[in-house]
């Protein structure tokens, strides 16, 4: 081998050499930027997504998936964030949410450590650009995508049946939805709500709340009768809630119309744990002999409580 062909080896080993260096300490600063904002802290996943395994691509965007409930699956402590070429990986702990004295918090050891499968509670996700390496913008870019960030509003992201729950919580109007101080410190968490409709309840889905608006809404009292179930099937456990014993009543506000169906049905005094979600799936299934006022049937709203024991 010439000499000016061994210089040129050499040349190229020292090249491929620095862009190896390069190239990890560009990857290593990132990572370290990563951990600084993200490591540790608490997010709330759009969509609630439960799967254990979660694939987005290069704009934040899921790869297929049904969207879960917020308490047992919105809120995630990330665990691990780093960079792994053009793919952008995290591990993150699931948080759940439950109902107490001070309104919703998250969950404290004592009654997860009930819980014996507590690797069903971790969550894996990853993104991975079009080509090339991660940059910072395009990290930022991409987790903005996936977790709410300080420009959304959780009330926004809810389900309506959540909303006025949690707009009144945030507003100080209903202690049992109000957020614990923990929860509050993630991005978009205690942001009001962008929209008008954010702020009052929705119909149930499955029925027509039209006469309701047109004929006026009575309250239970002054010659008007309360409605009566007549048909009330009891409401199923989450799988997480057997799981860690947790149970408890909580309360809907609803419409009931002169039909005797329940309509505009919300979260009044929540439990957590997905138990709500359960309550709500139960209550829009209930039949009712209408409340009566001089005789005729009319739309009234009432507040249910629905129970949760094991035993």
């Amino acid at each position: 081998m010439s000499r000016s062909h061994r210089s040129l080896v050499l040349s190229f080993v020292v090249l491929s050499v620095v862009v190896a260096i390069t190239t990890f300490a560009s990857a290593s600063d990132l990572d370290r930027k990563l951990q600084d904002n993200y490591l540790h802290k608490i997010f709330v996943l759009r969509g609630f997504y439960p799967d254990s395994k979660l694939h987005y691509d290069s704009t934040g965007a899921l790869a297929g998936g049904m969207p879960g409930d917020w308490t047992t699956d919105g809120l995630v402590r990330i665990d691990e964030i780093r960079v792994s070429g053009d793919t952008l990986k995290i591990k993150a702990e699931r948080l759940l949410v439950i109902s107490s004295k001070q309104g919703l918090q998250i969950a404290g050891k004592d009654l997860l450590k009930k819980e014996k499968d507590a690797k069903k509670r971790e969550v894996e996700l990853d993104a991975r650009v079009m080509s090339g390496d991660l940059t910072e913008d395009q990290a930022n870019a991409i987790l903005s995508g996936i977790f709410l960030n300080s420009q959304d509003s959780f009330v926004d992201a809810v389900p309506e049946y959540w909303k006025p729950c949690i707009a009144d919580g945030l507003s100080g109007k209903n202690s049992n939805c109000s957020l614990s101080s923990e929860m509050s410190e993630a991005p978009g968490m205690t942001n009001p709500s962008r929209g008008q409709a954010s702020t009052a309840s929705a119909p149930s889905q499955g029925h027509d709340a039209g006469a309701t608006k047109a004929r006026g809404v009575f309250r239970v009292g002054g010659g008007v009768k309360p409605p009566r179930a007549v048909y009330q099937p009891e409401p199923e456990f989450t799988e997480i809630a057997r799981k860690v014993k947790y149970q408890g009543v909580m309360t809907m506000a609803l419409i009931v119309d002169e039909n005797g169906l329940p309509q505009k049905i919300s979260v009044q005094s929540p439990l957590g744990a997905g138990l709500d979600e359960k309550a709500l799936h139960a209550v829009e299934s209930w039949k009712f002999q209408p409340a009566q006022k001089d005789g005729h049937p009319v739309p009234v709203a009432i507040a249910v409580e629905v129970d949760f024991h094991l035993y």
